[in-house]
This record gives C-alpha cells, structure tokens and sequence, in this order.
C-alpha cells in the first residue's frame, strides 16, 4: 500500500507539471469509488484547472478553480504512475484511474480498494475530519507528538499506525520507523521514557523525510527489516525475526531492536 512518502513524493511531482494545466478526461473503472455519478464527475471537473496539489495522511487532493477539490485514495497493491508528455507513455490497458490534463495523466492500477471524491472545501474537511497530525507538520514537535499518544495502551507500531493519532504511516515505515529509533515495534507506548519518546520522533522525521527524497529523485527506498525474516541486519548481521501474522505482523532486529 502506497504510505505517506509515496503519495508525498508523488504530490511533489504532480505540483511541478500539473499546476495551471486543465483537465482533459477522467477515466474511473469502479462506479463504487465514486460519491457522485460518473455525468456529475465529468460535468464538474473536466475542463476544469488544476491550482495546486495537496497531500492529507494517505490522500492527494486537486485543488481546482472553481474552489472544489477531488480527493483521491487508494488501497493496497496500487501501483501510481505520473507521465508529462516527455515521457514515456505507459500501458493504461486495465487502469483504475486515468486523469488526463493537457501536458500528461496520473494513473493508478491494482489497488485493492479505493475513494474518488469531488468535494466543496468544507465537504472535503468533514471527509477527513478523522485524520490525525501529519507526522510532517511544522506544529508537530517531539513534544507535541508525544502527547498525541497520551494514554494510550498500545504498541509503538499500533500507534504509529493509527491514522487518528497520526496520518499517513502504514506498517512498512513504522517497522522502518522502530527500527531507526533502536525501539521493538511491540514495546508499550505507556513506558516509553522521555528521552525514547524524543528518539522515536526523529526517527519518524529522519525515516519519512529519507524515503521521500529519495523517491522524488527516482532511487529505490531500501528498507531495513520490513520484508526482510530471515536475512542479516545491516547494521549487526543477526537475524531479522518477526512475531505475530498478517496484520499484526511486526518485523525487527532481535539485537538492534531488544524488548
């Protein structure tokens, strides 16, 4: 599932060519993923100028001319592609979702789930009212993050994974995320010292700003335990264990990461 470096790398891509440009068409292959039909969709939006792009938690949001918003997210096994007419064309055969402005598409394959919402501003704000602080905010201080967990009796990868505390990290970076701050992913927020608190929130920083560079560069995010049981540790060569299944997985470093 795409997770907040993604979408926000992906964000920063689309600013840079799609701003100023007009929606040509609209492709969407579920009528379920849809809060309108598909005549009002077509009608409300094509013809319309992008102003600028938006990232909140797991969400990229057009902001169009007209003052609406179309408020886009997708589940997992998505695959995002942009395309500027210097590009390449991919095949769009069994595409999701095509968004074609005058210059190049964002096209989506293969999630699993999904959401294409056209919205006022105060539609789109009650649609994600129950999103939490983007780890990312200039207002989220170690402090400040900190008390988004307060009294809450759950593991660090369960916090770091609830989209009402924060939005936008999924299981991936918050393995990434435990890994970076030497902290087991099933530790108990409640006894965490000040000072690991402190740790985890960097670490949070550090990983998420990391990955996005990277990916708006084109390079590959190499991660350091997810999806890696059974291989050495990068940084002491044990070997990387997991506990638990499915989606209460969590995969660490017996040795980086001890309880």
């Amino acid at each position: 599932m795409p997770e907040l470096p993604e979408i926000e790398g992906l964000r920063r891509k689309l600013n840079k060519w799609i701003v100023g440009q007009r929606i040509k068409s609209i492709h969407i292959q579920r009528d379920s993923w849809l809060n309108i039909d598909r005549e009002q969709l077509d009608n409300g939006v094509v013809g319309r100028q992008v102003l600028f792009v938006e990232r909140r938690g797991k969400a990229i949001i057009f902001h169009l001319d007209d003052g609406r918003r179309l408020s886009i997210q997708v589940g997992g096994g998505a695959e995002l592609t942009s395309l500027t007419d210097m590009e390449v064309e991919v095949d769009t055969k069994g595409a999701q979702f095509i968004l074609n402005t005058e210059k190049g598409s964002f096209i989506i394959h293969g999630a699993r789930s999904g959401s294409l919402h056209w919205l006022s501003a105060r539609e789109l704000d009650d649609d994600l009212k129950a999103l939490g602080s983007d780890p990312l905010s200039r207002h989220l201080n170690s402090e400040a993050f900190r008390k988004r967990f307060a009294r809450r009796r759950v593991t660090i990868k369960s916090a770091l994974t609830n989209q009402a505390i924060v939005a936008g990290i999924g299981s991936r970076y918050a393995e990434e995320i435990a890994f970076v701050a030497g902290l087991h992913p099933s530790a108990k927020t409640e006894a965490l010292t000040d000072d690991q608190w402190d740790t985890l929130y960097h670490a949070t920083i550090t990983v998420l700003e990391d990955a996005i560079d990277r990916i708006e560069a084109g390079e590959e995010v190499n991660l350091h335990v997810h999806g890696k049981v059974g291989e050495h540790c990068t940084s002491c060569q044990s070997i990387i264990e997991e506990v638990g299944s499915g989606v209460r997985a969590m995969t660490f470093c017996p040795k980086c990461q001890s309880l």
